[in-house]
């Protein structure tokens, strides 16, 4: 496999972006937007790798539709 040596600097920022977006909602009492900004970050992150590693990949935007579909519930889980 592959490692990406930009990983420990690509995590953090889209951790921030998360956090940034975040401090823009309400998040519930018992919701933590730490944790759901590294998971989401993290997710995404190792879903894009995947796809990079993938020989004869989709293209880029069917992934990141692909990849937001499954991100998309860690956020919504937020809100239950």
């Amino acid at each position: 496999m592959t490692t990406m040596p930009l990983e420990g600097s690509i995590i953090p920022v889209v951790e921030d972006i998360f956090r940034e977006g975040g401090a823009n909602h309400e998040i519930p009492p018992g919701a933590d937007p730490e944790l759901l900004a590294t998971t989401a970050a993290w997710a995404i992150f190792g879903a894009a790798r995947r796809w990079y590693q993938t020989p004869d990949r989709i293209p880029a935007e069917e992934m990141a539709a692909r990849i937001e579909a499954m991100v998309k519930p860690i956020f919504l889980s937020a809100y239950v």
